[in-house]
């Protein structure tokens, strides 16, 4: 089984590095339910914005990756900034 999240906001990191902008709250939620479904056996791909020549693909763990796809500009913007 395989399961797709989709985070468009926050520095979607494997490791997050929390304190920086958009880091906290709903990244941490989401790379760690992926870890939990993956201890499950479910393949768990996180789709997120790719911006500022970050790698296309990364992995967490064994079961879940990251995911960057083109949408916007190359730069990262702030949750705030992306509806408009």
């Amino acid at each position: 089984m395989r399961i797709a999240f989709i985070s468009i906001h926050g520095y979607v990191d494997p490791v997050p590095k929390l304190g920086l902008t958009d880091t906290g709250g709903q990244v941490v939620y989401v790379i760690e339910m992926a870890k939990h479904l993956a201890k499950l056996g479910i393949n768990i791909d996180i789709f997120t914005r790719l911006f500022e020549g970050r790698g296309r693909i990364e992995y967490v763990s064994k079961k879940v990756r990251i995911i960057r796809i083109p949408c916007g500009p190359d730069m990262f913007l702030r949750k705030e900034e992306l509806y408009p």
